[in-house]
């Protein structure tokens, strides 16, 4: 069956990888296809840049960012900025998101930037500064709002509103956290603020960033960085988002404030990672010290990601009273994973000698698998696996086991699994079961016979079950060179079988014409031939 089909043609690249397993010879083949298109000219480039946020589960939607104007047909774009863009598989169709009210095909009259979308595609997350989205709109701030489009009835909602008005902006900025800003339905939508209207009563004490809950069905928003024991109230300090379950009942954020427990004892003075539970309006802290729920640990805690279950959550740190009997000597960031039913912290970048020791360099936390299991993360650290050859005195990137609680290096060196490539790598996303990470690198000697020739980023994507990367950023002549610009890795389907990225190369897909000289939006598509006992196609 094949699992993609083409924006402008369809290219099965050579230079496949062939392996034996089990009396079966297994081929696979890399498609790559140019989403970020002219209108009716599939084989040339749209006239600006574009980039992607995010693709839903299944692959079939994909939301991007583009400054381009000749993307849609009939396309109107007078803002000189950004806009959002809808990408639909199927039908290899594009359509226009943020719109001028009542007009598929009319940009909104300023900059507009893509969020997050829902698992089904049908509820789009975005920002803008456009006045003219929403009927009768009045906006009191002049700045930045958040918004709702629905694909199916093509009708935007605002989203930070101003207390009892649909129509009517909060009085101070707002943002929504890319990728993790809504639900898997679409019903909640997280998004974070500096007004001081959205509540009926509500006393704003920081000043700074709040964090808010918006549930579409019945219009109303709740403060979820509350300071304790108030629904209108504010925390002491600013709060921002990090992520969120898929049933919206689970919401991570990272906070500086001190008052958004109960009993909370806050040692550090800075950001810490919390829990929101919306069925209680619990908050939990995530970032403790050993033995304590609410004792904040001694460092700064920020960012992180949650499960879609929400019983997950990995994190970075620079605390060093997190884990039992930790030994920590590297005086930086290390990588944690937390589990919300036990309340045990696990440290993730540890030395290969022991689970309580950190590993001798900085370590950040990048993503996880949608059970838990596997996490994805970077460090500068040279003893994360026994053996290791560190050739780079930079960044690498590594997949943590916890059930093993051991971690395997992915930016190797061709043949040697112990060996880092010859240059800094980057982690980007995993795959919902694990196998497949996206990353990119500057290193030039992970694949046999490679052509380096651009001398910036690559993208690659590895598989955990074969231990091998695959190179996706790669010249449509010649599969065993990169392409002739810098690539960068955005997001993977939750099969891992199409791979998002945008690239300044010229030359990914055979017979395109690149009309911008700037980054456009490609889609990577995995083919998996099997033959001998079985195929596959």
């Amino acid at each position: 069956m094949r699992i993609f089909e083409t924006v402008a043609m369809r290219l099965i690249m050579v230079g496949v990888l062939a392996l034996t397993l089990v009396g079966q010879s297994r081929a696979q083949a890399l498609e790559l296809s140019l989403i970020s298109t002219q209108q009716n000219t599939p084989t040339q480039s749209a006239n600006a840049a574009s980039t992607p946020n995010e693709i839903t589960p299944d692959g079939r939607w994909l939301l991007f960012t583009s400054a381009a104007t000749n993307l849609v047909p009939g396309q109107v774009d007078t803002n000189n900025g950004t806009d959002v863009f809808l990408f639909d598989r199927n039908d290899q169709s594009t359509r226009l998101i943020s719109r001028s009210l009542g007009l598929a095909t009319t940009a909104a009259n300023t900059t507009s930037t893509a969020r997050a979308i829902s698992a089904d595609g049908r509820w789009i997350v975005y920002v803008s500064q456009a006045t003219d989205i929403v009927s009768g709109l009045n906006d009191s701030n002049g700045n930045q709002d958040v918004f709702l489009f629905d694909r199916v009835l093509a009708t935007t909602t605002l989203i930070s509103r101003a207390l009892g008005a649909s129509n009517a902006t909060a009085n101070n900025f707002s943002n929504a956290f890319d990728t993790h800003a809504i639900s898997a339905d679409g019903a909640y939508i997280v998004f974070m603020s500096r007004a001081t209207d959205v509540l009926p009563g509500m006393t704003d004490n920081n000043g700074v960033e709040d964090l808010f809950l918006f549930e579409r069905a019945t219009a109303t928003t709740t403060l979820i960085s509350g300071a304790l024991g108030s629904a209108t109230a504010t925390a002491s300090n600013q709060s921002l988002s990090a992520g969120m379950s898929d049933d919206g009942r689970w919401i991570l954020f990272s906070s500086s404030a001190g008052n958004l427990i109960n009993g909370v004892t806050d040692t550090n003075g800075t950001f810490d990672s919390f829990i929101y539970d919306r069925s209680t309006g619990i908050t939990l802290l995530v970032s403790r010290a050993l033995g304590s729920p609410t004792t904040s640990a001694n460092g700064q805690s920020t960012g992180g990601t949650i499960t879609p279950s929400g019983e997950w959550v990995v994190y970075t740190s620079n605390a060093n009273n997190i884990v039992s009997g930790v030994s920590d000597t590297n005086a930086s960031t290390d990588a944690f994973v937390f589990n919300r039913l036990s309340g045990v912290n696990v440290l993730i970048s540890r030395s290969s000698t022991s689970a309580n020791v950190a590993a001798n360099e900085q370590s950040q936390a990048s993503r996880v698998s949608s059970d838990g299991r596997w996490i994805v993360f970077s460090s500068l650290a040279t003893d994360v696996i026994a053996g290791l050859v560190d050739s780079n005195g930079v960044g690498d990137v590594y997949l943590y086991d916890r059930v093993n609680g051991s971690s395997v290096l992915i930016s190797r060196a061709l043949g040697a699994p112990t060996t880092t490539a010859n240059a800094r790598s980057l982690p980007s996303r995993i795959s919902a079961d694990g196998r497949w990470s996206i990353y990119r690198t500057l290193a030039t000697n992970m694949l046999s016979g490679l052509g380096d020739s651009n001398g910036t980023y690559d993208v690659y994507l590895f598989d955990r079950d074969l231990q091998t990367s695959t190179l996706l950023s790669r010249s449509a002549a010649t599969p065993t060179s990169t392409a002739n610009g810098e690539s960068t890795p955005a997001t993977l389907s939750a099969d891992g079988s199409r791979a998002v990225l945008f690239s300044l190369a010229s030359d990914l897909v055979a017979g395109v014409t690149d009309a911008n000289a700037a980054d456009d939006v490609f889609v990577a598509a995995q083919q998996v031939l099997l033959f001998g006992n079985g195929f596959e196609d």
